[in-house]
């Protein structure tokens, strides 16, 4: 008695025929049917009755049956548990890294990972608006940095990495960088504000404030909110190590608003706690650090 025999008939019985099984499973009618007399054979048992059109359980059928499918639901089950162990100990790592995060934090990061873990491979990806922090919710990363906001379930693990200022920038030739600091709160609303995300979304990110009665332009990702606004085309708020130089240089303005925007974020190096990790991933987890 084969798995395959034990496959051939539960597929026999679920589909009603040798010919409906055989669309069904890729197999030739024939041999279905030969794998079902084998199996007869070896048990010493008529499973089917053969009298009418259809293919009917005979009572030790019905029996056989049963165990049958409590067979192929442990050999499932089994090579489940054993692809998962096998994706556990291979060298991908998944990771979701918010895009506000500095790059050259996650340059150094993955230098001093490869460093130890030479043979890893690495799947990086960019996430706005807390989709860093969902992924590890539905288990599609495996590692995530990211501001974490709200009630944290008790299922993830945290540790603090670093703070980022978010600061609003505008550029300097710009109608709103020409106002009087500090720029007011009804001020604010004459001129546009460039945002990531959709219209449709409710964007409420720490370091990410969307103004009540703002004109908005939105925007999908950094490098082209960062561009219209040094082309004068809005104000946003980004990270202060992205727009360093362009301060520096003067081709983008610090705005001093009367209300002050939220311009901290917190960023964490998060995971689940109730998946079993690796020994990489673990090993990853512990040689992140936050400051010291």
């Amino acid at each position: 008695m084969t798995l395959e025999q034990l496959k051939v008939f539960a597929a026999v019985v679920k589909f009603g025929s040798i010919r409906a099984a055989s669309s069904k499973i890729y197999k030739s009618a024939p041999s279905i049917s030969s794998a079902i007399k084998a199996l007869e054979s070896h048990l010493e048992l008529n499973l089917f009755s053969r009298e009418g059109y259809r293919l009917i359980l005979t009572e030790d059928g019905h029996d056989f049956h049963v165990k049958a499918l409590q067979t192929l639901r442990s050999v499932t089950e089994l090579n489940s548990s054993t692809k998962q162990k096998e994706k556990k100990d291979k060298r991908l790592i998944t990771m979701s890294i918010d895009a506000f995060f500095p790059h050259r934090d996650i340059i150094n990061m993955i230098e001093n990972i490869r460093e130890n873990y030479p043979d890893m491979q690495l799947k990086m990806t960019t996430e706005y608006h807390g989709a860093a922090f969902k992924n590890i919710i539905s288990n599609s990363a495996d590692l995530a940095i990211t501001p974490v906001k709200g009630s944290i379930d008790e299922n993830v693990e945290l540790k603090y990495i670093s703070s980022v200022r978010i600061i609003p920038v505008a550029n300097p030739n710009s109608k709103i960088a020409q106002l009087l600091s500090p720029v007011s709160s009804i001020d604010i609303l004459d001129h546009t504000q460039i945002i990531i995300g959709d219209p449709c979304d409710n964007i409420n990110e720490r370091a990410l404030t969307k103004l009540t009665g703002a004109k908005p332009f939105y925007v999908t990702e950094m490098i082209t909110k960062r561009a219209m606004i040094m082309s004068g085309l809005g104000w946003g708020e980004l990270p202060e190590h992205l727009v360093e130089q362009e301060l520096e240089s003067g081709s983008l303005v610090k705005l001093n608003f009367d209300s002050q925007l939220n311009n901290f974020s917190e960023h964490y190096l998060v995971r689940k706690m109730d998946i079993e990790h690796g020994s990489l991933a673990n090993n990853i987890w512990k040689s992140i650090t936050g400051p010291h």
